[in-house]
């Protein structure tokens, strides 16, 4: 019975001591776990933080590369500008030069200075083409032609009057201050004349031609008689007191086709330099930056003119995109182009694309720009109109007045003398 006590007291005890053995393992266990997931957290926490780290490092260098971005960017800026500056200022000494070096015309001599090419307007009944002229100005130089710099070509229609000679010298010492440029002075008249040959052989320049081309007698102005009269005469005139009013015929047609013929025989669109034309009356006053935006036209740009057409400017009226938004003229605005001949220019590659280039006579009162024009571009979509930077005129249609001579009859100037 005593040991049967015992022996149920010490399954007792070991059964105890079991279970205390069984939860200090279980203890022992679940606490080294524990530990082992501390740690892992712990190094978790440093990667996190480790990670956070560089990802601070990397916007601060993203910055960085933002701020040098922003500044290369500034410094190119600034080096455009200067460069622009720095060619503003060499084109601006230039003219300068060409200023000082000019004087006032010497007297005509011997010195070859115009070109003979043969060419023949397609309305004109005859054309002649000058042969070389003499005449100079020795010691006297105009601006030097600039390689590789797109050329000028300026076709000048003129008539004889009283005020032609001093009309195209004006033009021409304007001419003379701009580099790679072209001359083509065309006359209305059946061959060239000696008073135009002279006037440019003493302009000197370096590029010159001398044209004649007539205008048809039904494109002329005719006198108004009161046995006849005629739509756009006055009533009540006395025969061959009064013409025609200038507006019935468009003037200037065949010269302008006589000079765009001429262009043709130099094949400009072949030269390494291109350029464009542009059509200058010679009593107009033409602003020396309207030949660096002539020279660098692309197809076709047009721009204002100013005190033409009843207006102290008129031209296109631009949209903030820079596109044509409509013209600000004060008669017929719905014409295609309702601008002036001195407000547009064409690149010289019009001549080849459109071998017909041409004005026509009978495009009607106020067409004849527009008739031109759309014959190489399709409407005022697919011009550039130029606007310059101080937003200010750079061709004027002035027109020279008419001088008073009615004291000629009674007292006659020497005819020798050349006005």
């Amino acid at each position: 019975m005593l040991m049967r006590s015992f022996r149920s007291g010490g399954y007792a005890i070991a059964l105890l001591l079991g279970t205390a053995l069984v939860w200090g393992s279980l203890a022992f266990y679940f606490s080294g776990e524990h530990g082992r997931l501390d740690r892992k957290l712990e190094g978790l926490l440093e990667v996190e933080a480790l990670v956070q780290e560089q990802l601070e490092k990397s916007k601060v260098l993203e910055q960085l590369g933002a701020a040098r971005i922003r500044d290369t960017i500034r410094r190119e800026t600034l080096l455009t500008s200067n460069v622009a500056t720095l060619k503003r200022e060499i084109s601006r000494l230039t003219r300068s030069h060409a200023q000082l070096r000019a004087r006032s015309a010497a007297p005509c001599i011997d010195n070859p200075r115009v070109a003979a090419v043969g060419v023949r307007a397609q309305d004109a009944p005859l054309i002649s083409v000058g042969a070389t002229v003499a005449g100079g100005e020795p010691g006297v130089r105009m601006v030097a032609d600039v390689a590789g710099l797109p050329f000028v070509y300026i076709i000048t229609p003129t008539y004889a009057r009283s005020t032609q000679r001093a009309d195209l010298l004006r033009l021409c010492y304007t001419l003379r201050l701009v580099p790679n440029v072209h001359w083509v002075v065309v006359e209305d008249a059946d061959a060239v004349t000696p008073l135009v040959s002279r006037v440019l052989a003493q302009c000197n320049m370096s590029r010159m031609m001398q044209v004649a081309a007539r205008t048809p007698v039904e494109h002329r102005r005719t006198p108004c008689t009161t046995d006849n009269p005629r739509k756009g005469c006055p009533k009540g005139y006395a025969a061959d007191k009064k013409f025609e009013q200038s507006w019935m015929h468009p003037r200037g047609v065949s010269q302008r086709n006589a000079g765009l013929a001429a262009l043709r025989e130099l094949r400009p669109w072949k030269t390494d330099e291109g350029g464009a034309f542009y059509f200058a009356d010679d009593d107009n006053t033409y602003s020396l930056e309207l030949f660096e935006v002539i020279r660098h036209v692309a197809l076709v740009s047009v721009w204002e003119v100013g005190l033409s057409g009843g207006l102290l400017h008129e031209g296109p009226v631009l949209a903030p995109n820079g596109t044509i938004m409509k013209w600000h003229v004060g008669w017929r605005p719905d014409r295609p182009f309702p601008i002036d001949m001195a407000a547009f220019a064409v690149n010289v590659q019009a001549l080849q694309s459109t071998p017909d280039l041409r004005f026509v006579a009978t495009a009607g009162q106020g067409n004849l720009e527009s008739n031109f024009l759309l014959q190489v571009v399709l409407g005022k979509e697919h011009v550039k109109a130029v606007r310059h930077a101080c937003n200010c005129v750079l061709v004027w249609h002035t027109r020279t007045e008419h001088p008073l001579l009615n004291r000629e009859r009674k007292t006659p100037s020497d005819p020798s003398v050349e006005v």
